[in-house]
């Protein structure tokens, strides 16, 4: 759309976007060979690097997996205001625990008992920065949930599915264990939302992954530069056909929710200089999420 549709191609006049397709492409080719065999199965191994093990984003300069530093690479060369890292997951049940068959074995720990049921498309961790140094990247986060929940929505056919699937796994999940499947709507959109939101964690700090300030999560450790990271679970295992399409949509709505957001703030460049014996200093900075203008206040304030 970025390159094709005449709506949509003056975005990137004042938009960079980058696209990186394959983090795993060990993995996607194990997919697809299963794809070719069993095309209606649970093609979960896909999900795990060569050696039988996530492949994440990880601070290390040498990481185990090569590709693992492909990420970090594209934040540190890019230095975007958000960075996103889309997932999928499996379009029916997981064999459910205690049935003679335990899924989702790692490190002799059986884990993830809540993963058993679909549940549409959902986002299985919306985080945001609360932080007094930072005082604009709460409401600029919940304007982004907001965004998204309107984008899934304005889709007939999504927002039909999501219903069913989230109905579904209301009756047969939550209500039968409520202490490991949660619900958390916003606007009829399963977003499972931080209670407490993060503290900036210092630029540059390390960790391994998600939380914690490690990992992908540049929203905690750079908030000066980005201020949502976001991650997202489809149906997508195993998708062909019109299904495919269908849970493509999905992950186009929510690309799109994310680049309005961008779209819709006032972006100034502020530029200093000062003066010193023998020379000048200059400098620039964009403030992240852009702060609000006169003409936005006023608005806000009606």
């Amino acid at each position: 759309m970025l390159l094709t549709d005449p709506a949509f191609k003056p975005h990137l006049n004042r938009v960079n976007v980058v696209f990186h397709p394959f983090t795993n492409p060990d993995g996607a080719q194990l997919a697809y060979d299963l794809y070719k065999i069993t095309p209606d199965h649970m093609l979960h191994p896909g999900y795990l690097g060569p050696l039988g093990v996530s492949l994440v984003s990880r601070t290390d300069p040498d990481p185990m997996y090569p590709e693992s530093g492909i990420r970090p690479k594209l934040w540190r060369t890019w230095l975007p205001d958000i960075f996103l890292n889309p997932h999928g997951y499996a379009s029916h049940e997981w064999v459910q625990l205690f049935s003679e068959y335990v899924p989702w074995i790692r490190n002799r720990v059986s884990e993830a008992r809540g993963w058993w049921g679909m549940r549409g498309w959902f986002i299985p961790g919306f985080n945001y920065l609360d932080d007094p140094k930072y005082p604009r990247h709460k409401d600029a986060a919940f304007h982004i949930r907001d965004l998204i929940t309107q984008n899934m929505n304005a889709v007939p056919e999504i927002k039909a599915f999501n219903d069913q699937a989230y109905a579904r796994y209301m009756k047969y999940s939550f209500a039968f264990d409520d202490e490991n499947f949660k619900v958390d709507f916003t606007n009829g959109v399963l977003i499972y939302t931080a209670i407490k939101g993060a503290r900036a964690s210092g630029a540059g700090a390390a960790g391994g992954g998600r939380g914690g300030g490690g990992g992908d999560d540049y929203m905690t450790r750079q908030p000066n530069i980005t201020i949502f990271f976001g991650s997202t679970e489809a149906p997508d295992e195993t998708a062909y056909g019109d299904w495919m399409k269908l849970v493509a949509t999905m992950g186009l709505q929510w690309d799109k929710a994310l680049l309005q957001s961008i779209l819709d703030g006032k972006h100034v460049v502020d530029r200093k200089s000062a003066s010193f014996f023998g020379g000048v200093t200059l400098s620039l900075d964009r403030p992240r999420p852009p702060k609000a203008t006169e003409s936005t206040k006023s608005t806000e304030s009606r």
